[in-house]
């Protein structure tokens, strides 16, 4: 072989440069980023079958709230706090009461009140006032202003101690009113 020039090498050479620049410059100066670059019956071949539905995507956001609906009807009244309560004068006298079996004076400012059922696991609440309300008597009876201190009765299911103070904390007879919850 011989290493000369010769005008078939040139033209050779020549032809395989601009070939490969030509393709190149085509290739970028008639790049196809649309479908409206391409002939219409040619993207009709190219459409193919639906695909599967992909995954549900999330909940939006909350709507504003309705209007406000119509008032219901009012309920059944229900049913009293206790059952249970007694109004004892100074004397252990009972003055009124629901459930109540028995009320006695044991000793001064101590009073026993029996009710109709166990009150062993309830609430007790008392507290001294007058033991007759009416409507032409509002005020306060003569014993005055004290304590009233509940506890259950010991050896009694049912009942209930109540010891009347004054305002010293001296055992007192006094009217009270006691009010036990279960």
């Amino acid at each position: 072989m011989r290493r000369r020039l010769s005008y078939a090498n040139v033209a050779a050479t020549l032809a395989l440069v601009f070939s490969m620049t030509g393709g190149a410059f085509a290739a970028q100066h008639y790049l196809i980023n649309s479908t409206k670059q391409i002939n219409p019956s040619v993207i009709k071949k190219l459409k193919g079958k639906t695909g599967k539905t992909g995954a549900t995507g999330k909940p939006g956001t909350a709507g504003t709230a309705g209007a406000a609906g119509a008032p219901g009807a009012p309920g059944a009244p229900g049913a009293p706090a206790t059952a249970l309560w007694a109004r004892v004068g100074p004397t252990g006298a009972l003055d009124s009461g629901s459930g109540v079996a028995s009320t006695a004076k044991l000793f001064t400012g101590g009073y026993e009140v029996i009710f109709n059922r166990s009150v062993n696991n309830c609430a007790y609440l008392a507290n001294v006032g007058s033991a007759s309300v009416s409507p032409t008597n509002e005020s306060f009876d003569e014993t005055g202003i004290g304590y009233a201190v509940v506890e259950p009765r010991f050896a009694k299911p049912s009942g209930v101690f109540v010891e009347t103070e004054d305002f010293k904390g001296e055992p007192e007879n006094k009217a009270f009113h006691l009010a036990v919850f279960c």
